[in-house]
């Protein structure tokens, strides 16, 4: 129970922090004049594909590209967005008491948003009410209130449904706002404010994207009977034996547990080394590291990756299963890109003896959903493109399919005793045999 308060806390610390303030000045966006909620479809189609547009040039730009003509040029027909369905605006007898004279945004919902101005049923469904507007207030300049956070709980527990259509999806964000709030959405009203039932359609920041994810994460484990033993060790707060990094005389010691590495162009460096040796001699279960972009992170990865495959082939082992995760796309898909180009001396050894398969890593995407065939079809595509291997949750592509059936493994083995005979100038060779050879080498 005392690990299950504690995930319940940071749960509700990220969900705070995340519906604390969204500052529209900040982020792109447009405004509709009298928006109805009921809205299906965005009239103003050249302001969505503006706003589409620079979600598709920052989606690439991160991955370093700029030429839209690119193969690698990932192409959107659709965003998440976010709605402000009204704004609230200080009377003006009224804004001479005031110290925050700007309109107030305190509710937003999600909406999936295509090219032809579509709303479609969002991945989130569940809106946010600002905290920042919320009693107990969170900050005591707050002159504007628009329910508590007990109110706002209590319509948490409607819990959330797979919706056929928006207009259902809609009907219950109504039932949401009336629960919060005590008053019918489209009729919103308070003392010392005009209501203008003006919309905002804006493009979150990237961080509310990944805290979604992470508080998703959370209540999937809540729900759960048992914690899992590696978050119970992470969770620990009686963990008071701190390791510190190995000096660089002591690193001469322990030089004999590096057995691996990727690729053989450069060694690591001292910190990396020092990262590396301090991990392989601990048996701790959570072993935390930290630097900001290009210190070698990716590459002390790899390293310990490395490491694990030589010692599994030395002891005679199945290799480690080895799972990198991430709230963030990109740092999954460097790993991807960094095991999938490792070098290798040329020679019969070079790369894998199996056919058609290059890369070290499969990429277990979650791909968008049924609804949206043609954005699939888009992320597949990019994926075959980059030679990467990959597996869809549901197992109707990928990988696994191609790889686990006999006419493969008949290739595969065919391939393998190829390889063999001519690095063993031997033909007579078995599999079984071929494995002992190589784990002695």
């Amino acid at each position: 129970m005392e690990h299950k308060k504690w995930l319940t806390y940071w749960k509700k610390s990220l969900s705070d922090s995340l519906k604390a303030d969204i500052d529209i000045e900040k982020l792109k966006h447009f405004e509709i004049e009298n928006f109805n909620v009921n809205f299906q479809v965005i009239g103003q189609i050249e302001q969505v594909n503006k706003l589409i547009d620079f979600e598709e040039e920052r989606i690439n730009k991160k991955k370093g590209l700029s030429n839209k003509d690119s193969e690698n040029w990932t192409k959107l027909e659709s965003i998440q967005i976010l709605i402000s369905p009204f704004k609230i605006v200080p009377i003006p007898e009224n804004l001479v008491f005031l110290k925050d004279k700007k309109s107030k945004f305190p509710f937003w919902y999600y909406a999936t948003l295509n090219r032809k101005g579509k709303l479609l049923v969002p991945e989130e469904c569940f809106p946010i009410f600002q905290r920042k507007f919320l009693e107990p207030l969170a900050d005591e300049k707050t002159e504007f209130i628009f329910s508590t956070v007990e109110k706002v709980d209590q319509a948490t527990s409607v819990g959330k449904e797979e919706y056929k259509n928006f207009e259902e999806y809609i009907n219950y964000i109504k039932t949401l706002f009336s629960i919060a709030i005590d008053q019918p959405i489209g009729n919103y009203k308070i003392e010392g404010y005009n209501t203008i039932q003006n919309g905002i359609i804006l493009l979150p920041d990237e961080d509310v994207n990944a805290a979604i994810g992470i508080i998703h994460l959370y209540e999937k484990v809540l729900k759960e009977k048992n914690i899992t033993l590696l978050l119970e060790k992470f969770i620990n707060l009686k963990n008071d034996v701190v390791n510190q990094p190995l000096s660089v005389s002591e690193l001469i010691e322990v030089n004999f547990l590096h057995l691996g590495q990727m690729g053989f162009d450069f060694p690591i460096s001292v910190s990396q080394r020092k990262s590396l040796y301090t991990f392989l001699q601990t048996d701790d279960k959570v072993f935390a590291v930290n630097g900001p972009p290009g210190t070698g992170k990716t590459t002390l990865l790899q390293s310990i990756v490395a490491n694990k495959i030589v010692e599994s082939a030395i002891k005679g082992d199945s290799p480690s299963m080895i799972l990198a995760c991430s709230t963030n796309n990109q740092a999954v898909t460097n790993i991807i890109d960094s095991f999938s180009k490792c070098n290798t001396k040329s020679g019969h050894l070079q790369g894998r003896w199996l056919p058609e398969i290059d890369g070290y890593a499969t990429y277990l995407p979650s791909l968008p959903s049924e609804k949206q065939p043609e954005k699939r079809k888009d992320k597949i595509k990019e994926w075959e493109t980059k030679k990467w291997n990959f597996r869809d949750i549901d197992n109707k592509v990928g990988l696994f399919n191609k790889v686990e059936n006999h006419t493969y493994l008949e290739k595969a083995k065919e391939y393998f005793l190829q390889k063999s005979s001519a690095y063993f100038g031997s033909t007579t060779l078995g599999i079984v045999d071929i494995n002992k050879k190589l784990q002695s080498e």
